[in-house]
């Protein structure tokens, strides 16, 4: 029902770190398998809060995609074949656009990419036919 959805995309966002905001097939032309993205809705302005939560949600969805659960639920699909997408409203700073990949320092095998994209240039679903 509409209820429970409102209550779900009012549950997406930084400061919801134990919450993995969607997850979607890539589009056309990502070099993965799987997308998983991270809603930073413009809502936090405190810069170092903001780097902090990113931080914290790209750590808790490296988890994620480490848990027995993922494994079972996706046979198949490894660490290099998840991508991470950040939809921002307000640009990300610095620090932030400084992440690429996040996982294991030492372990590539273990690391998911990160890439950022502006909620204005993002796919509409409502405007595919």
């Amino acid at each position: 029902n509409a209820s429970h959805s409102e209550q779900q995309l009012n549950q997406m966002g930084l400061n919801n770190t134990n919450i993995i905001d969607l997850i979607t097939k890539p589009f056309p032309g990502d070099n993965c398998k799987l997308v998983l993205l991270v809603v930073d809705d413009g809502t936090i302005t405190d810069q170092l809060q903001r780097y902090n939560l990113l931080i914290s949600k790209l750590t808790n969805y490296v988890n994620f995609v480490s848990s027995e659960d993922f494994r079972r639920k996706n046979p198949g699909i490894d660490h290099a074949d998840v991508l991470i997408r950040v939809v921002y409203t307000t640009p990300p700073n610095e620090a932030m656009l400084n992440v690429q990949a996040v996982g294991k320092r030492n372990d590539a095998a273990q690391r998911l990419r990160v890439v950022f994209v502006d909620r204005a240039s993002f796919p509409d679903d409502s405007k595919r036919h």
